[in-house]
């Protein structure tokens, strides 16, 4: 847990030769694992932490909405449970990471949202699902702009009450592989048509 803006900056420099998504991970847990920070200064320096590993700075309208998001988790009440800690981790850090045309379409930043929380592992223990669940439903109501709907609600209750599906995931991941291997084998036979033909 990062209890101050110096715990997690110096974090972010030990960080700094990682990827973006890394740091921008980092950044977002100091925010949602922190009490909230003493002066206005430090929850600026906090905010801007996370807003600068965006790749949506430059779309003006998406910088405000990863700015809102952390802002407002940065005002919020520390999240407690480590599980749900990594929950609302993931929900801030899906928003500060998601290209511009994401973040400024609700219905795509809804659903990278609530499959960056079904990443991460489930959150057992009830009070810290509810905790979480309030959490990431306030995310998603400040990235969008609008409340959250109970068919949102319950996507995301269920993707933080579920473990990840790592099965389905190693499946798609073969498929791909798959689908690599079968392009350049294609590729190959375009090949030995056209030497066919010459």
């Amino acid at each position: 847990m990062f209890h101050s803006i110096t715990d997690f900056l110096k974090r972010m420099h030990i960080m700094s030769d990682n990827t973006t998504q890394d740091q921008t991970t980092v950044a977002a847990a100091a925010v949602v694992t922190a009490e909230p920070t003493t002066t206005p200064e430090e929850t600026q320096a906090a905010v801007q932490a996370v807003v600068a590993t965006s790749p949506a700075t430059e779309d003006p309208t998406a910088a405000a909405v990863v700015t809102n998001v952390v802002t407002a988790q940065a005002a919020a009440p520390a999240v407690q449970d480590p599980a749900a800690q990594t929950a609302v981790t993931a929900a801030v850090a899906a928003v500060a990471s998601a290209p511009a045309e994401v973040v400024n379409d609700p219905v795509a930043l809804t659903a990278a949202v609530t499959e960056a929380v079904a990443a991460t592992p489930a959150v057992t223990d009830p009070a810290a699902a509810i905790e979480a669940s309030h959490a990431i439903a306030a995310v998603v109501a400040t990235a969008t702009g609008a409340p959250v709907t109970p068919d949102t609600l319950g996507a995301l209750t269920d993707a933080i009450i579920t473990e990840p599906d790592e099965e389905a995931e190693a499946t798609e991941h073969l498929i791909s592989l798959l689908e690599e291997a079968l392009a350049i084998l294609r590729g190959g036979d375009e090949k030995d048509e056209t030497t066919d033909a010459e």
